[in-house]
């Protein structure tokens, strides 16, 4: 068995995705949590889906939730902080 997936993400991509996982919201409603426009929500969305190679945002969740995924924060000029964060339902 191999360990879990690494993913560095945005402190934004995060979150995004920890709101992605609170009760399976649509974009709109993260959208409106974040204060974002529901086009940038699909943004971060597609770059999580596309650095962490699950094919759709279900996926996704459920390898968070199984502990398959681990979540590496990076700063915007896409240096990773030292310390890692488990994103938790």
């Amino acid at each position: 068995m191999t360990g879990p997936r690494i993913l560095r993400l945005t402190p934004r991509e995060i979150d995004v995705l920890n709101e992605l996982c609170l009760d399976g919201p649509t974009n709109g409603d993260i959208a409106e949590r974040l204060d974002l426009e529901e086009n940038t929500v699909k943004s971060h969305l597609k770059a999580i889906l596309r650095k962490s190679c699950y094919r759709n945002r279900t996926e996704l969740v459920v390898a968070i939730l199984r502990g398959r995924c681990r979540i590496v924060p990076q700063d915007r000029r896409g240096q990773h902080f030292r310390n890692d964060l488990q994103v938790s339902a």
